[in-house]
C-alpha cells in the first residue's frame, strides 16, 4: 500500500473501496463497521439488503446509494459483482442532514457515465498521491450525494441552525483539536455554557454525545489509514489521537468487533 495523508477539509472521509465478487458469504447481519454511507455499482449478479424501512434487491447495471446507518442485513444468494465505496462526512452539519435520508437510491449505470473511470478504478487511484485521487472522488461523491438530497426537504433544519450557530464556536474548536481529545469542560468553556448542559443541547440535536462523537470521527481517520496506506497500527495510533497502538486496538475492537490488523485485510464491501 502507498503512504498517503488524510485530507482534513474534503468533504467526505473514504473508508475504503474496490471491486468485489461476492457470493452467499457476503451475506451477513449489520454491524458496526456498517455505520457508513455505501455506493454500490453492479456490473454482474444480484444481491439483496434489508434497512429498517424496505427491502431492495440489487441488480446488475444499476448504482445504489445505500444509508449504512440504516442497514439491517444483506444478501448475495448466489453472485455479485461490484464497484464499492464507503464514506463519511467529518462535517457534524452534514451528518446530521444525511442521517434524515432513510431510502435506497438508485441509478442506471448509464446515467453515471461521466463517474465510470473513477469507481472502476478505485484500487489504481489510491496508488496515486492523495490529492490527486482525493479531487476525483470527492467530486463524484458530491455530486451523488447532491442528486439523492435533492429528493428531500429539511424544513425541520431552521432549529438545528440556530442551536448549529449557538455552538459553532465550540465544534469548530473539536474539529481543530480533535486529536487532543479535549475534555467536555474545555469545549463547553469557548461557548461560556455549563459543560452538562453544552453535553445536553448537543446530543439533543445530533443524537450523539460530544465526546462519542470525537471518538467516532477519530475512528474514522484510522480506518482510512488502515485502509490506504501502510503505516503501522503504533504510526496509525499517533495519527488519529490514541494514546497506544494497544489502546487503538481495544477501542476499534470494542466499537467494531474486529482488531485493526484483521479490518487492514478486508478486500471487499
Amino acid at each position: 500500500m502507498p503512504s498517503t495523508s488524510i485530507t482534513s477539509d474534503a468533504p467526505f472521509t473514504f473508508l475504503g473501496g474496490g471491486y468485489a465478487r461476492c457470493d452467499h458469504t457476503w451475506g451477513k447481519p449489520a454491524t458496526a463497521l456498517d455505520r457508513c454511507y455505501k455506493l454500490y455499482f453492479l456490473t454482474e449478479g444480484s444481491g439483496q439488503i434489508e434497512t429498517q424501512t424496505e427491502k431492495v434487491r440489487l441488480r446488475a447495471n444499476y448504482g445504489y446509494f445505500i444509508p449504512g446507518f440504516q442497514l439491517i442485513e444483506q444478501a448475495c444468494p448466489k453472485r455479485m459483482n461490484v464497484h464499492w465505496i464507503h464514506f463519511t462526512p467529518p462535517s457534524l452539519y452534514l451528518a446530521y442532514q444525511l442521517s434524515n435520508i432513510s431510502s435506497v437510491h438508485r441509478w442506471k449505470l448509464n446515467e453515471l457515465s461521466q463517474w465510470e473511470p473513477i469507481y472502476t478504478d478505485i484500487g489504481c487511484m489510491l496508488e496515486q498521491p492523495p490529492h490527486w485521487y482525493q479531487c476525483r472522488l470527492q467530486a463524484m461523491l458530491l455530486d451523488l450525494v447532491g442528486r439523492v438530497m435533492q429528493f428531500y426537504e429539511f424544513k425541520h433544519m431552521a432549529a438545528v441552525d440556530a442551536v448549529f450557530e449557538q455552538l459553532q464556536p465550540a465544534i469548530t474548536y473539536m474539529e481543530d483539536n480533535l486529536l487532543a481529545n479535549p475534555k467536555l469542560e474545555e469545549i463547553a468553556r469557548i461557548v461560556h455554557l455549563a459543560p452538562n448542559y453544552f453535553h445536553r443541547k448537543f446530543k439533543s440535536i445530533f443524537f450523539i454525545t460530544p465526546l462519542a462523537y470525537m471518538l467516532r470521527r477519530r475512528l474514522d481517520i484510522a480506518r482510512q489509514l488502515l485502509l490506504s496506506t501502510d503505516m503501522t497500527v503504533k504510526q496509525i495510533a499517533h495519527r488519529s489521537g490514541f494514546e497506544s497502538p494497544f489502546y487503538l486496538s481495544r477501542i476499534f475492537k470494542r466499537e467494531f468487533g474486529i482488531s485493526p490488523s484483521d479490518y487492514r485485510k478486508k478486500t471487499g464491501p
